[in-house]
C-alpha cells in the first residue's frame, strides 16, 4: 500500500431518497443518464472513479485543477438536460487535496472521510473546496470562476474545524442556504484529536434506529475499550441537523452517584438550578416541547438513575435519548444496539493510523499486512486494544509485536498499556479498561466471572453449569451479559457464551489470584475429558453432524485441556483427551495439530497397555495416513493393533486393521494387504456390527479393484452399503459411494460414476470432512473432463490440489498433479502435462506410495495422451524438470496452470 498526495472529488444527487420514493422508475432512467455524465466528466479532465454507490461518485485527479474542470463540467452537462418530473436534479460536489493510500485501486486514509465530510455539509448544485484544494487552485482558476469563502466550519468528522471555499461559476447557482455543519444547531459535541475509523455500518443502523418514531432510547453496549463514546459522539453530529434544538453530550465516567446525574445533564443544557425547584421538574420543564438528543456517556456506574432518564422521556414527547454503557438499563422501550468488534479490514486501517502518530514512516504494506491482520484478530477486534498495540509501533514491528502477544504467559493485558497520558486511567491500559467494569460487579457476578475464565473459545448452558452450579447458570450469564462481559451467539437452537480473549484474560488472572484456579480448571477438564470420549463415539452414528460441530465449536477448550495436562504431565487425562479427539481430528482432516498433540501426549510416558493408549496410537497412526507419511503410519498402526490384542479389544483390533489395509495398499504392498484384509472381514463377522463390518467389506472391495479383480467388487460394496446405511453413518456412505464410483469409472462409465461421486461429495462437505471431500471432489474432476466438460472440472481441481496441499495431505497431492496434467493435455498443452507428470512420480517415490487403480488408469491415459503430443526427447526433458520440482513449487505450478486454463477449458475434450 502506497501513500500519495492526490486530489479527490465526491459528488452525490440531493434529495435521491425521496425521489425514488416517488418516482422509481423515472429515477432509474436519470440516473443512468446522470451516471454517464459524471463519468465523462471525470475521464475528460484526466480523472478516475475508483467507487461508485447509487448516485454517489468518488473520483481521483492528479491536481485539484483538474478535479474542478470536471466538476464544472458535469453541472453544466446536468443543467443541459431535462429531467421532467424530477426537476430540477441538482448534485452536489466536494473536493480536497491530501495524502491518502493507495491499494487495490481503492483508496483509504482520514481524506477520505474528510472530503466526504465536506461533501455532507453543502447543498444541491454546490461545490465546495476544503483549504489545501483552494490554495491549490487559486492561482490558476478557469476564466470567470472564483472562490467565495465560507469561513472557518466545524464539519461533521468531529475533528479540527476546516476552512471551506465555495465556487462560484458563470451560469451555475451560487447563493444557498448555511452549510449543514455543526455551527447549524446548538450542541456541546467536542472536536476530536482523531477522526473515527471504520463503523460505517453501525453509524448508518444507529442513525435509521434514532430517526424511526418508536424508538426513543437506544442504549449503545459493549465491553470496555469497545469505542461507545466515540460512536456516539459521531452520530450525534450526524444527526444534530434533524433536532431543531441540537445535541447534547453529557459525560458521566467522573459521576459515581446516581443522584448527580440530572444535575450532570442540567449543566451540560446550561439549565441553571433554581432556589426551591427540584431538579427534576426544571429539566422537565426545559425539555418540555424541544426536539433534542440527548448523549449520556458511561452511564454503566450510574444504573439506579435509570428511572430519571424514563422520567425524561415521558415528560418530553421531542427528546431522545442515545447511552453508552457496559449495562443495558432494562427500562421500558430501550433499544439495545450492542456494538461488535470492528471488522478485520476497520482493525487494519484503525492500527495503520494510530501507529503513524507513533512512528510516522509507518504504513501497513505487503510484507506486513498479514501481521497487522492476525494482531487485530488476536485482539478481537477490540479499538481500544489495536490502538495500545499500534502505540507500541516505536519499540515493535508488527511481527515482532505479533510474537510478544503469543509468547507463552504474555498476552495483550501484559504487553498493551502506555495511552496518552491525556486520558482517563481506565483507557490508558487495557487492564485499567477491564478493571473498571470488574469493580462495577457485586460479589457474586466477580465470583462467576472468574470462574467463567476457565472457558477458552466459548461454552454452552450444560457447561457453564458445572462451572457455576446448576441455580446460578441463567441469572449469572444474564446479568454479565447485560454488563457486555459475556457475549451469546445462537448456533442454529443452540446458544453459545463466550468471552472477548482480553476479558478471559482478566477474568484467569483474578482466578489464580482468588486461590480458585486449581478447583475450577478440574471441574473444567473433567467435563471435557468426558465430552471427547462420548462424542468420539458418536461421531459414527446418526448424529455425527451435529457432534462434529459440537466438538468444533469447542475445540479451544479441548486445547486448554491437554495443554494443562502436559504441564502437569498427566499422561492418563492426555491420553484420554487425545483418544477421543482423534476421530474428530480425522474427518476434519487437522492431520498436522492431531499428529503434533498426540506425539506429544504419547511422548509424556511409556505407561502400560490401556484402552486411552491404544486409541490414542491408533489416531497418531491415522495422522500419519493423512499426511501421506506411510512408514510411519504403518509402525502406529501396527503398534495400535498390538496394543488392542494385549487389551483383548476386538473393535479396536478391527479398527486398526482397517486403517492398515488402507496404508498397505497405498503403499502397494497387496499380499500383505490381502492377508490383513482376510483377517479383517472374519474378525468382523465375529464381532457382528454392521458399521464395521461393512467398512472392512469396503477395504477388501478397493483391494480387489486395485488387484483387477473387478468382478468381486460390486457385490461386496452393494452388501456394506446396506449395512453402513443400518448404522446411518453418512460418512462412511460416503466413503462407498466414492469407491463404488471407483468402480463405475474402472469400466467406463463416466456420467455414472459423476453421479456416484457427486452424492458422496455433497455428504462430505455437509460433514465437513476435509479429506473426502477431497477425493470426491478430484474424482468427480476427473469424470467431468472425461464427459468433455473440462469447464466445470476446473474449479474442481483447483479446489481438491488446494485442500490437499493445506490439509498436509502429502498422499493427494500427486494424483491432484496427475488430474491437472490431464486438463493441460486436453486443452493442448503437453509439455506442461509432461512436467507436472513427472513432479507427481517424484512425489510418489519421496512417500513410498503407489497410485490406487483409478488413479493409476487416469496418469497412463493421461501419459499416453502426451507422449502422443511430444517426440520422445522433449517428453523426458519435460519430464525431468518435473522431478526437480518440490512439493510446494510443483502445487503453485500446477494452480497457476488451471489459472490459466480457466479462458480456454469450455468445449474442451479429453481423449
Amino acid at each position: 500500500m502506497r501513500s500519495k498526495t492526490i486530489a479527490f472529488l465526491f459528488t452525490d444527487i440531493e434529495g435521491s431518497t425521496r425521489r425514488w420514493d416517488s418516482h422509481p422508475d423515472e429515477m432509474s432512467e436519470a440516473l443512468a443518464r446522470h451516471d454517464a455524465l459524471i463519468r465523462r466528466a471525470v475521464d475528460a479532465s484526466g480523472g478516475r472513479v475508483f467507487k461508485a454507490i447509487g448516485d454517489a461518485f468518488c473520483a481521483v485527479f492528479p491536481t485539484p485543477g483538474e478535479a474542478l474542470a470536471a466538476v464544472l463540467a458535469a453541472h453544466r452537462a446536468l443543467d443541459a438536460q431535462s429531467w421532467g418530473v424530477l426537476a430540477p436534479l441538482r448534485v452536489r460536489a466536494a473536493i480536497h487535496f491530501a495524502a491518502a493510500e493507495e491499494r487495490d485501486q481503492d483508496y483509504f486514509g482520514p481524506a477520505l472521510n474528510r472530503v466526504a465530510r465536506l461533501l455532507s455539509a453543502g447543498h444541491g448544485g454546490q461545490t465546495l473546496l476544503s483549504r489545501a484544494a483552494a490554495d491549490a487552485v487559486a492561482d490558476a482558476l478557469p476564466k470567470g470562476v472564483s472562490l467565495r469563502d465560507l469561513g472557518e466550519r466545524r464539519l461533521k468528522d468531529l475533528v479540527r474545524p476546516e476552512h471551506v471555499f465555495q465556487v462560484v461559476a458563470p451560469g451555475l447557482p451560487e447563493d444557498f442556504p448555511p452549510l449543514r455543519t455543526l455551527e447549524g444547531r446548538p450542541n456541546n459535541l467536542s472536536a476530536q484529536a482523531t477522526a473515527l475509523i471504520g463503523r460505517e455500518t453501525e453509524l448508518a443502523e444507529i442513525r435509521r434506529s434514532i430517526r424511526r418514531d418508536g424508538v426513543r432510547l437506544l442504549t449503545i453496549s459493549g465491553t470496555g475499550g469497545a469505542g461507545k463514546t466515540r460512536l456516539a459522539l459521531q452520530a450525534g453530529a450526524d444527526l444534530v441537523d434533524e433536532f431543531a434544538h441540537g445535541a447534547w453530550f453529557v459525560a458521566l465516567a467522573a459521576v459515581r452517584e446516581p443522584g448527580l446525574v440530572l444535575p450532570a445533564i442540567a449543566a451540560a443544557l446550561g439549565v441553571k438550578e433554581a432556589a426551591g425547584l427540584p431538579i427534576r421538574r426544571m429539566l422537565t420543564d426545559f425539555l418540555g416541547e424541544r426536539q433534542l438528543l440527548l448523549i449520556l456517556d458511561n452511564f454503566e456506574q450510574v444504573l439506579d438513575a435509570s428511572a430519571e432518564v424514563a422520567t425524561l422521556l415521558e415528560a418530553a414527547p421531542g427528546l431522545k435519548v442515545i447511552v453508552t454503557s457496559r449495562s443495558l438499563l432494562r427500562i421500558y422501550g430501550e433499544q439495545d444496539f450492542a456494538l461488535p468488534p470492528l471488522q478485520q479490514a476497520e482493525g487494519v486501517r484503525l492500527f495503520a493510523e494510530r501507529a503513524r502518530a507513533a512512528k510516522s514512516d509507518f504504513s501497513v504494506t505487503d510484507d506486513n499486512r498479514a501481521d497487522v491482520a492476525a494482531l487485530c484478530a488476536q485482539l478481537d477486534g477490540l479499538p481500544l486494544a489495536i490502538e495500545l498495540a499500534a502505540g507500541q509501533s516505536r519499540l515493535f514491528s508488527p511481527k515482532a509485536l505479533l510474537a510478544e502477544l503469543s509468547r507463552r504467559g504474555a498476552g495483550p493485558l501484559d504487553v498493551l498499556s502506555g495511552g496518552a497520558r491525556n486520558l482517563p486511567e481506565r483507557q490508558r491500559t487495557l487492564r485499567g479498561a477491564i478493571s473498571w467494569s470488574y469493580e462495577l460487579l457485586d460479589a457474586a457476578e466477580r465470583e462467576a466471572f472468574r470462574r467463567l475464565g476457565v472457558f477458552s473459545g466459548g461454552w454452552d448452558r450444560e457447561a457453564a453449569a458445572v462451572v457455576l452450579g446448576e441455580e446460578r447458570v441463567m441469572p449469572v450469564l444474564g446479568s454479565l451479559l447485560d454488563k457486555s462481559l459475556v457475549r451469546a451467539n445462537s448456533e442454529g437452537e443452540e446458544v453459545r457464551f463466550g468471552m472477548l480473549r482480553t476479558l478471559r484474560d482478566f477474568a484467569h488472572e483474578r482466578l489464580k489470584e482468588h486461590g480458585e484456579g486449581g478447583d475450577y480448571r478440574q471441574r473444567h477438564a473433567d467435563y471435557y475429558l468426558a465430552l471427547a470420549q462420548m462424542d468420539g463415539a458418536r461421531l459414527e452414528g446418526p448424529d455425527q453432524q451435529r457432534w462434529s460441530e459440537r466438538l468444533e465449536s469447542e475445540l479451544g477448550n479441548f486445547r486448554a485441556v491437554l495443554d494443562d495436562a502436559r504441564d502437569r504431565r498427566d499422561a492418563d487425562a492426555a491420553l484420554r483427551l487425545g483418544a477421543g479427539l482423534g476421530p474428530f481430528w480425522n474427518q476434519r482432516g487437522l492431520y498436522t495439530e492431531g499428529r503434533d498433540q498426540l506425539e506429544s501426549v504419547l511422548g509424556l510416558d511409556e505407561g502400560p497397555p490401556t484402552a486411552a493408549r491404544a486409541r490414542a496410537v491408533l489416531a497418531l497412526g491415522q495422522m500419519h495416513a493423512g499426511l501421506g507419511e506411510l512408514p510411519q503410519a504403518l509402525a502406529q498402526l501396527e503398534k495400535a493393533d498390538g496394543l488392542f490384542r494385549t487389551l483383548g479389544d476386538a473393535k479396536g483390533e478391527v479398527d486398526a486393521l482397517t486403517a492398515l489395509t488402507r496404508v498397505l495398499v497405498f503403499r502397494g504392498e497387496h499380499e500383505r494387504a490381502q492377508r490383513v484384509t482376510e483377517e479383517l472381514i472374519e474378525k468382523t463377522v465375529r464381532l457382528g456390527e454392521p458399521r464395521r463390518r461393512g467398512l472392512a467389506l469396503a477395504r477388501a472391495a478397493s483391494l480387489a479393484l486395485d488387484r483387477g479383480q473387478a468382478e468381486r467388487v460390486a457385490p461386496m460394496l452393494e452388501e456394506a452399503l446396506v449395512l453402513v446405511r443400518q448404522a446411518h453413518d453418512k460418512l462412511s456412505i460416503a466413503t462407498l459411494l466414492n469407491t463404488l464410483g471407483e468402480h463405475v469409472r474402472a469400466g467406463g462409465d463416466f456420467a455414472r460414476a459423476a453421479g456416484l461421486y457427486e452424492e458422496s461429495l455433497t455428504l462430505s462437505r455437509e460433514l465437513s470432512s476435509a479429506y473426502w471431500s477431497t477425493v470426491a471432489a478430484g474424482n468427480l474432476a476427473v469424470c467431468l473432463l472425461r464427459l468433455g466438460r473440462s469447464a466445470e472440472a476446473l474449479p474442481l481441481a483447483t479446489e481438491t490440489l488446494t485442500a490437499a496441499h493445506c490439509s498436509g495431505n502429502k498422499h493427494n497431492v500427486p494424483p491432484g498433479l496427475i488430474l491437472v496434467a490431464a486438463l493441460a493435455a486436453a486443452a493442448g498443452e503437453p509439455e506442461q502435462a509432461a512436467v507436472l507428470l513427472g513432479a507427481a512420480e517424484k512425489l510418489l517415490g519421496e512417500q513410498n506410495a503407489v497410485l490406487i487403480y483409478a488413479d493409476r488408469v487416469e496418469c497412463d491415459e493421461t501419459t499416453r495422451s502426451v507422449r502422443a503430443a511430444l517426440d520422445a526427447g522433449a517428453y523426458e526433458s519435460a519430464r525431468a524438470a518435473g522431478r526437480e520440482l518440490t512439493l510446494c513449487s510443483a502445487v503453485e505450478r500446477a494452480l497457476k496452470l488451471a489459472s490459466d486454463l480457466k479462458g480456454t477449458a469450455s468445449g474442451t475434450s479429453h481423449r
